[in-house]
Parts: structure tokens; C-alpha cells; sequence
């Protein structure tokens, strides 16, 4: 029998405690993908880095000495979450918790309400691949693909929403679950 704890610690030191600085931001300004993606890392033992709570997640950001900005973006795979931790990071902040209980900040983007993510009949990880084509009158028709289906849903969107995506393809599927959960 194993005598494993499911503890994660976080080791630092009594400088580092001093000058730890910390934000919490609504979980609205996250994608369905960045929350399950949060999900997932925070049951992992091995990850020490996200830890789940009842009212959302807390992240640690290492310093820039010990993982660089590209191995943050490879290990917080969604792109618009990396961005977020990486913004974060450049503030000199060291925690973020994303939490349910906070109220969203006017400065970022909303992505999904925490109602929406619990309520939706489509769900962005039920998207296996997403793609766009141009549409008449100026606009963009998303071409979301769904687990089990043989051909792609068409979601249509102004050219100003698919240019906030900047082409990330973690915020077009949110976008267009957004469409479809309307």
C-alpha cells in the first residue's frame, strides 16, 4: 500500500514569499477549451503548476529563470490562456486564480458566461477541428467539425468577431459555440 499523498507544494523561499504578488480574475474571461484544460492539469499529480479549488483554479507562474515563455506556452496549450499567464507574469504576478466568484474585469475579453459553460448544448471540446471561409457581404463563415460528425457546421460570424480571434484557433471555436448556444 502506497502512502502517496495527492498534496501539491509549492517550495519558496522567504524572499520570494515577500515580494509575492497575486490577481484573480472571473473565469468568464476563459474558453471552454482553457477551463477544461485547467481541469485536467490541476487531477494531475505530476503538474504542480494549477490547483483546483471549489471555486475555480489557482496558477502558479514560475520566474522567467526557470521556465521560459515558450515552455509556458507548450505546457498552457490553449493560446489565449498562455497569453493571459504570460501577461500576467510580465506584471510581475505570480499567482492567478481564476475563480467563479470573481466579477469579470471590463479590460478583457468575455469568453464564456460561467452560466453559458454550464448550460451549453454544444461544447468546444466536442470540436475536433475548426476552419473559416469568406462569406458574403464582408463575413466569415466558421466551419466548426463535431465529435461523430461527417461534415462541418456553419456558423456565421461578422469579419470583426473572426478578426478579434486573430486566427486562434481556441478562440474561433469559442466564438462560434457562442453562435450556436444562442
Amino acid at each position: 500500500m502506497s502512502n502517496k499523498t495527492n498534496s501539491k507544494q509549492f517550495d519558496l523561499s522567504k524572499e520570494q514569499a515577500n515580494t509575492f504578488k497575486g490577481i484573480a480574475l472571473s473565469t468568464q474571461h476563459l474558453t471552454q477549451n482553457a477551463r477544461e484544460l485547467l481541469e485536467r492539469k490541476s487531477n494531475d499529480l505530476n503538474t504542480y503548476s494549477v490547483l483546483g479549488r471549489d471555486t475555480g483554479w489557482l496558477v502558479y507562474l514560475p520566474q522567467r529563470s526557470d521556465i521560459s515563455d515558450e515552455q509556458l506556452k507548450k505546457e498552457f496549450d490553449s493560446r489565449s490562456l498562455a497569453q493571459l499567464l504570460i501577461s500576467a507574469r510580465e506584471n510581475d504576478i505570480r499567482l492567478v486564480e481564476f475563480s467563479y466568484e470573481v466579477e469579470p474585469s471590463e479590460q478583457l475579453p468575455i469568453m464564456q458566461s460561467d452560466e453559458e459553460a454550464s448550460n451549453a448544448l454544444y461544447k468546444s471540446n466536442e470540436i475536433t477541428s475548426i476552419g473559416w471561409l469568406h462569406a458574403e457581404g464582408g463575413n466569415v463563415t466558421l466551419t466548426p467539425c463535431f465529435n461523430g460528425a461527417s461534415h462541418p457546421t456553419r456558423v456565421n460570424v461578422t469579419m470583426a468577431e473572426y478578426k478579434a480571434t486573430s486566427g486562434d484557433k481556441d478562440l474561433m471555436k469559442a466564438l462560434a459555440i457562442k453562435h450556436l448556444n444562442k
